[in-house]
């Protein structure tokens, strides 16, 4: 089990996905799921995060696009979910409210992405990482 906002980050558990994309072990799954190396996104107007932009910009007037990308967050919710359970049943983590506390952690990837790919003076992949980590730790607590 990774430390909380460890390589995890970078390889499987906490990146981005889209249908029919490998889950979280690579499995090649028809479902949502991590795409190693998306999160956080290459940098300014990486096309996978540029896309997912567009699309939450077009949910409130589109329901079948509402229902792609709810999609999409509830499989990356529940990624998050297992991997905080993980830890928690193995002793590493700290009992914690996992829903709420992977929901938290979803909004924090998501706002560092955003801002790496809209390319925001000061937010470039590492920092983006750095501060996810730094974040990461402070929101799941250690045993």
């Amino acid at each position: 089990m990774p430390t909380p906002g460890g390589p995890a980050l970078e390889r499987g558990a906490a990146h981005r996905g889209t249908p029919g994309t490998a889950g979280p072990q690579g499995d090649g799954g028809a479902q949502a799921g991590p795409v190693p190396g998306a999160l956080p996104p290459r940098g300014p107007r990486d096309p996978r995060w540029t896309l997912w932009i567009e699309l939450w910009a077009r949910t409130a007037s589109n329901q079948p696009l509402k229902a792609a990308q709810e999609e999409i967050d509830d499989s990356w919710q529940r990624d998050l979910e297992a991997l905080l359970t993980k830890g928690v049943d193995q002793g590493r983590f700290a009992p914690m409210d996992v829903p709420a506390r992977a929901s938290e952690l979803l909004a924090l990837l998501d706002g560092l992405s955003t801002r790496v790919v809209l390319g925001q003076r000061g937010a470039d992949r590492a920092r983006a990482l750095e501060q996810a980590r730094s974040a990461a730790a402070l929101l799941v607590p250690r045993t």
